[in-house]
């Protein structure tokens, strides 16, 4: 099993949970936004990525990209941190899909 939180930094971790509080309640095109809240509830071992479904993965990456996007475009936004967490969740289910195919 991977373990998300020991490739996170504690000011990482801390931003999910902001952005979690942050995203309380707020959608795009109808359709919540679940990644913090998912990324949070991994960090705290009440899920992990592998209990994800491919739809629920899809989600959440298109949700980080998304956001990491547009806060990448504010220039008085030090995005580096959120970039980072798109990456290592990037890298955590690369990791885990070749583990299940057996690569």
């Amino acid at each position: 099993m991977n373990d998300l939180r020991s490739l996170l930094t504690s000011e990482q971790i801390s931003e999910i949970e902001l952005y979690k509080e942050m995203c309380v309640g707020m959608s795009v095109d109808g359709k919540p936004i679940i990644c913090f809240d998912i990324l949070s509830n991994i960090l705290h071992n009440k899920l992990s990525i592998e209990d994800l479904s491919n739809d629920e993965i899809l989600n959440v990456y298109a949700q980080l990209k998304g956001y990491k996007g547009i806060w990448k475009e504010a220039i008085w936004f030090d995005s580096r941190n959120l970039e980072q967490i798109f990456f290592i969740f990037r890298e955590q289910v690369n990791s885990i899909r070749r583990e299940s195919d057996g690569t």
